[in-house]
């Protein structure tokens, strides 16, 4: 495999320079790719042979650095011995996530399972997991396909708890897939005091006789749990009820008020017996995820009233993607197709606006910014040919959501490949000759492209006894043809 490149030197004149790679094994294609990413810095891209066989291959190429076409020169420092391992599997083992690797249950609760989906085809894969309280449906498998994921939380105490789902095949090929659970406190329900009975005082004269009690002062008593709230900010939040009797009073007219306006209740009057249903909003307040106090005041006839005192605990909420980074242009360079990244919020149901910021200028997408909940949403990226150099680039870009007042931020690399496309002739030079015992005055040779296209070409010539083919198209039987006009010939040249 050779190329070739052209310096500038310290007098200005021009030097060229033979790249030449020898692979004595032949573990790579002919088709490879060279760019400079400055003026001295060159990259160079390598494709794999088609040919190579299951295993490893190890050994070292090496790298000419020429001042001539046949290498009989070389610059200071060559040749250069660049070693090489590279292991060749008969398929490849993926795993992704379908749905959210997150969950969040109240103590004794439930969370729905979760989905991976393992690319295997034809393969024996399996899969294990690290804790007793993440459970997979299937251990052992052939062939691609969608795995369940179940938590298991008995015997849990509330708290956060993280382990790995392992996915491997007979090959060696490990996927390693993170799992996090977490177990808010589960309320607390008090029983509604029962009253006591007034004992019979016996008397002398006759018979025992009730002596009615002297009646306490009428009281807003509360007879249901105190609401404590803790869950996902974000998250729908489960309302609780506050019960409450007027003693001594009933059927008095009550009214209820909140000193916070990210809890609203309902009914807010009445008449006793009463309850009043509570559901904070973080939305309404734009919270951030911590704790917050707010009181529920109870009134009624007679100047009455009651303090509640409510708490909230708001968790803050998780973005997760699908994939950490992506690549655009393939492996070789040459695919430049849309791709695609998925992310997820642990908010049930209540969407959120995301934004992608940081984009590289060479990068595209359709999906700028949207809104996210735990369905999910999918991004897409492309690539902007004008803006995107040769060889490899990468980029980290950010995906940031807004929830209430919380701002998550999950970065994301873009990585991206792109080869160069050159036409390749399938001779490096001809020679032409006329002698008396005869003529070689015209040769053909072949245009391709290293991507295998049809690709339009022109051809000149800078010498008036030259004649070439003005134009032609790769992939097509179209050859450049070279021929000596020998009337422009002088003897001997």
């Amino acid at each position: 495999m050779n190329d070739l490149l052209t310096f500038a030197t310290a007098n200005g004149s021009v030097a060229p320079v033979y790249i030449y790679i020898v692979d004595s094994k032949q573990v790579l294609s002919k088709d490879f790719g060279l760019s400079n990413l400055t003026p001295t810095l060159f990259s160079t891209t390598f494709h794999t042979s088609a040919n190579l066989t299951v295993g490893q291959h190890t050994g070292t190429l090496q790298v000419q650095i020429c001042k001539d076409v046949q290498c009989a020169a070389q610059y200071a420092g060559s040749p250069v011995d660049l070693p090489y391992e590279i292991v060749v599997n008969n398929y490849s083992l993926t795993s992704r996530m379908e749905t959210s690797p997150q969950a969040t249950m109240h103590l004794g609760g439930a969370a729905p399972d979760a989905s991976v989906f393992v690319n295997a085809e034809g393969q024996e894969w399996s899969a294990r997991s690290e804790a007793s309280w993440l459970k997979v449906s299937t251990e052992k498998r052939r062939g691609s396909g969608v795995m369940s994921v179940s938590f298991v939380s008995a015997g849990l105490a509330p708290g956060n708890y993280s382990a790995n789902i392992i996915v491997s095949n007979t090959t060696g090929q490990t996927n390693v897939l993170p799992f996090n659970l977490t177990i808010l406190p589960k309320q607390v329900d008090f029983p509604t005091p029962t009253p006591t009975p007034v004992p019979s005082t016996p008397t002398a004269s006759g018979p025992s006789s009730v002596t009615p009690p002297i009646e306490p002062p009428a009281e807003i008593r509360i007879t249901s749990a105190i609401p404590q709230f803790t869950a996902v900010n974000g998250e729908p939040i489960a309302g609780q009820a506050v019960s409450f009797v007027l003693t001594y009073r009933p059927f008095a007219q009550w009214s209820a008020s909140t000193t916070a306006s990210w809890l609203p209740g309902s009914p807010l009057s009445g008449t006793t017996q009463g309850s009043v249903m509570l559901r904070p909003d973080p939305s309404i307040a734009k919270l951030a995820s911590g704790t917050y106090s707010t009181d529920l005041l109870l009134t009624s006839s007679g100047g009455l009233s009651r303090k509640v005192s409510v708490g909230l605990t708001l968790l803050p909420a998780s973005l997760t993607v699908s994939e950490s980074s992506i690549l655009l242009g393939g492996d070789n360079g040459r695919d430049y197709s849309v791709k695609t990244l998925n992310i997820r919020l642990n908010t049930g149901s209540n969407a959120f606006p995301w934004v992608l910021s940081d984009l590289p200028d060479w990068v595209t997408t359709t999906t700028p910014s949207g809104t996210v909940s735990q369905k999910g949403a999918t991004l897409s990226f492309g690539l902007d040919l004008n803006k995107l150099p040769y060889g490899s680039s990468s980029a980290a870009a950010m995906i940031t959501v807004t929830v209430n007042g919380d701002k998550i931020s999950v970065p994301i690399t873009i990585n991206a490949n792109r080869d160069q496309q050159k036409l390749l002739a399938s001779e490096w030079g001809i020679g032409l000759s006329s002698t008396p015992t005869g003529d070689v005055t015209s040769r053909s040779i072949k245009i391709s492209d290293n991507f295998a296209g049809n690709t339009a070409w022109t051809a000149t010539s800078d010498s008036a006894w030259l004649s070439v083919t003005p134009s032609g198209t790769t992939g097509k039987t179209t050859d450049l043809v070279m021929k000596a006009i020998q009337a422009s010939l002088q003897m001997d040249r």
